[in-house]
């Protein structure tokens, strides 16, 4: 488990952050066996520097921030406030249920 200390350098120049800051956002060298993505990121850090960066521009649309934040409200609402539990899912028609993280996040994840 990473420290606090490890973290808050991101968190203090999120707007600033360097190559180096983004080895504490991606998978840690520390995994033993990690998977085809955490593997070439680690292996190219000019492409994980570019991903850093294009995958915080697209959180930052407004779009995005709309949803993050309505999931945010539904989870203090339904008392799943902090870390773990179900994930808040949008359905086809819009609404949030309680999913788990693993039925949510394997939906539409592009097999082959």
């Amino acid at each position: 488990m990473r420290t606090l200390e490890r973290r808050i350098p991101i968190l203090a120049v999120h707007s600033t952050a360097v190559a180096s800051d983004y080895d504490l956002i991606m998978a840690s060298p520390k995994v033993p066996n990690p998977k085809r993505s955490a593997r070439y990121y680690r292996e190219n850090p000019e492409a994980r520097r570019k991903k850093a960066e294009y995958e915080k521009k697209y959180q930052a649309q407004p779009a995005q921030r709309k949803k993050a934040a309505e999931r945010r409200k539904w989870r203090r609402a339904n008392g799943l406030e902090g870390k773990g539990g179900p994930d808040a899912s949008h359905t086809k028609d819009g609404k949030l249920v309680r999913e788990s993280a693993s039925k949510n996040r394997a939906r539409n994840r592009g097999r082959k």
